[in-house]
């Protein structure tokens, strides 16, 4: 394969395969391409005459078909095997096949045909040998053309305008920043689809946003009830059962709220409060910080849920999904010499590295991919080096998107296939379960339920660290009001690469400061003053950084080095105030926050390899640079003048995010997850079955430490763990 790329012209993204689009998987067949550079195209006021289904135009009470003049009007989208128009009918010349012509009303048919807005699509040879008559027991979930007509050497496609959208167009239309309860509609309206194909023990394998369309309900005034431009939030229950109550609710008011889902061994969660309205994306909006920065599930607790008899449309659907029509759908467990692959939507399984009947497992995982879509807006950055599941989790491109749907993605995403979801009905249980849990904290965070504390810090050299370093180098530090209802969480890991300095002494600084200060921080709480918690983040990475700088000038001038040789620390901050947890972070130590199985990074590595992605770098490329791993940013802020430096405001990440009783928060220096398993994926599985498994905070601390030792204890350990309760 050529190491130059290709611009796909269907999608426009560059391709490594001259073949078909790494990104979209259109055929780039560059030859068959030139082949057809000079066929005549339609183009801007040309008319074509062709039969359509008045049942797919939806003109009732009709069948039968009608022969219908068209004009293109103009030109939507061009590329060398597809080109795109709208067009309008101009002229009905012929009718056959009517129910009952004496009663057929050419008239009024006319006016309706002229009066609908038409799509047309006009495909090469090459795409349309792709194209395969929709199986009947499918015909409701695919978008077919009312129509076809044959032009030059190639197939012309015929929609009637419905007002539906590809999930690219609507994440695009919202420039990529979909509300919650936005991504909650369309995922289940998705997860329909999906339940009603595989119960036909079908498969589609190209499930992505080029594929899927969202169709937008209507009143029956023609407004839209949801989607782009509407104003109305999204209806979660169907009219008959809305009009049975009073008003409108989350939650029955004559029932008491049930309890979360979570693992047996996990801490209860209180009561979800019974209002009747919970405002989501206003809160969420209002939790976003005033801050500069960039913005798992075992095997062996794989869901056996089996698919129900009946695969119906859920009722109450304000949106619902159907698949673009006219490409092959293959059968569950069939044998195929070729499958095709949507780069970024594909499992490994795919790629060739593993051989194995067709599942719904390949759905699944494309499926997963398509909820890192929605919750991020961006494309999934896959790679060679992650076996084509993802490279960085889906908050790290938003992260003021609730925390709650990573644990669903990372399970539907695996690379192993026997650790996805076992079907589509386990994948919408583990979805409703998150949505439940995002929702139970948002209202809780509304009726200022406020949880209790329980803290354990814990630091350890590493069996292994220490053979090459006697000095531990992380630092820790925890604090908490007598009422359990305000803690302070401080866990740092100093660079061990320095040479003017110490990392040990740098991430010594952060937690002094922190002890120091605390006192009078804890003065403001127990007199019931305001607390900025963004302020107490800043001031004590500010000192620290001073004393940082103080240290390298009053033991290193004039000073000749490196800036990089200078000390620093990574520094994770985290203030628990009033049921939120405002935390600071800089370097590449990890918050995560967890409930049952539920378990979610919060912070962004800095890295070079990760922020090299976000910043659009090809995930290939970032995860292939030289020294992908060294830190980017810490706590060790400066410029250098006249040979002594000067400190400089450090800029975290903050995030700030609702907790709630039964929740967890573990913050941890890189010599958990780096030896907890032998890799990323492996250990945040062992992490999260060491918190699973015992609840007393100081015993989960000391569990993790002996997680990594085992492992090889090859750096220090340091571990911040807050139970709420």
């Amino acid at each position: 394969m050529s190491s130059e790329t290709i611009q796909c012209p269907t999608c426009g993204e560059a391709s490594l395969d001259h073949q078909w689009c790494d990104h979209c998987g259109s055929p780039l067949d560059q030859d068959d391409a030139h082949a057809h550079e000079n066929d005549d195209w339609l183009k801007s006021g040309d008319t074509f005459q062709a039969w359509c289904s008045l049942h797919e135009l939806d003109v009732a009470p009709y069948g039968g078909e009608i022969l219908i003049e068209f004009e293109i009007t103009h030109t939507q989208e061009t590329s060398s095997v597809r080109h795109i128009f709208e067009a309008n009918a101009i002229d009905i010349c012929d009718f056959k096949g009517m129910d009952d012509e004496e009663e057929f009303d050419r008239d009024q048919v006319k006016k309706e045909v002229c009066a609908k807005r038409y799509t047309i699509e006009e495909l090469s040879e090459l795409l349309s040998a792709h194209q395969e008559e929709t199986p009947e027991e499918l015909s409701h979930l695919v978008r077919i053309p009312a129509g076809e007509h044959n032009h030059n050497s190639h197939t012309v496609l015929i929609f009637s305008q419905d007002g539906s959208l590809t999930l690219e167009e609507y994440v695009m239309a919202r420039h990529g920043q979909l509300e919650y309860k936005e991504v909650k509609e369309i995922f289940l309206s998705l997860l329909d689809l999906c339940e009603q194909l595989h119960y036909h023990n079908y498969l589609y394998l190209r499930l992505s946003p080029w594929t899927l369309r969202v169709v937008q309900q209507r009143d029956s005034s023609g407004e839209i009830v949801a989607g782009i431009g509407a104003e109305e939030t999204f209806v979660e229950e169907d009219e008959e059962e809305q009009s049975e109550q009073e008003e409108p609710s989350s939650i029955k008011q004559d029932e008491p709220a049930e309890e979360l889902p979570v693992a047996d061994d996990a801490p209860t969660v209180g009561e979800v409060p019974q209002e009747s309205v919970i405002e989501l994306p206003d809160t969420i909006q209002d939790l976003t910080p005033p801050s500069t920065g960039t913005n798992p599930n075992f095997p062996a607790m794989r869901e056996t849920t089996q698919l129900a008899q009946v695969a119906p449309i859920a009722k109450g659907r304000v949106s619902r999904a159907l698949l673009d029509g006219g490409a092959r759908f293959y059968q569950t467990d069939g044998q195929y010499s070729e499958l095709p692959v949507v780069m970024g939507f594909s499992p490994t399984e795919m790629f060739g590295r593993t051989q194995v009947p067709l599942a719904p497992g390949y759905d699944i995982f494309s499926m997963g991919m398509i909820l890192y879509y929605l919750t991020s807006g961006q494309l999934p950055p896959t790679s060679i080096y992650t076996r084509h599941t993802p490279a960085v989790p889906s908050r790290h491109f938003r992260p003021d998107f609730p925390i709650g749907f990573q644990s669903v993605i990372n399970r539907a995403t695996r690379a192993d296939i026997q650790e996805r979801f076992v079907d589509f009905a386990a994948m919408r249980e583990a979805f409703e379960r998150a949505c439940e849990l995002i929702e139970a904290r948002i209202a809780c965070l509304q009726h200022g339920e406020v949880p209790h504390v329980q803290l354990s810090v814990e630091r350890h050299i590493g069996i292994g660290k220490r053979l090459r370093n006697p000095v531990n180098q992380d630092n820790v530090f925890g604090a908490t009001s007598t009422d359990q209802k305000f803690a302070l969480l401080v866990v740092a890991d100093g660079v061990s690469t320095a040479s003017y300095g110490s990392g040990d002494l740098a991430s010594q600084y952060i937690t002094d400061v922190a002890t120091e200060r605390w006192p009078e921080i804890l003065a403001l709480y127990t007199a019931n003053q305001d607390i900025d918690e963004f302020e107490i983040i800043y001031s004590l990475l500010d000192e620290a950084n001073q004393r940082i700088v103080a240290h390298v000038n009053d033991h290193f001038l004039p000073f000749h080095g490196n800036p990089h040789e200078v000390m620093g620390t990574t520094t994770l901050i985290a203030v628990i105030h009033n049921g939120l947890v405002t935390l600071g972070s800089l370097g590449d130590s990890r918050a995560y926050l967890q409930r049952g199985t539920s378990f979610e990074q919060i912070t962004i590595d800095h890295n070079l390899w990760t922020l090299s992605i976000l910043d659009g770098v090809p995930a290939d490329n970032a995860l292939s640079l030289p020294h992908s791993e060294a830190l980017a940013r810490c706590l060790g802020t400066f410029y250098v003048e006249h040979e002594q430096l000067y400190p400089i405001s450090p800029q975290p990440d903050i995030f700030r995010f609702p907790i709630i009783s039964g929740d967890t928060l573990l913050l941890a220096t890189d010599g958990l997850l780096d030896f907890a398993g032998v890799n990323n994926t492996s250990s945040e599985d062992n992490t999260l079955a060491t918190l699973l498994s015992e609840p007393n905070p100081d015993l989960a601390a000391l569990e993790l430490i002996l997680l990594a030792n085992r492992g090889g204890g090859g750096d220090n350990i340091g571990i911040g763990l807050a139970k709420l309760y």
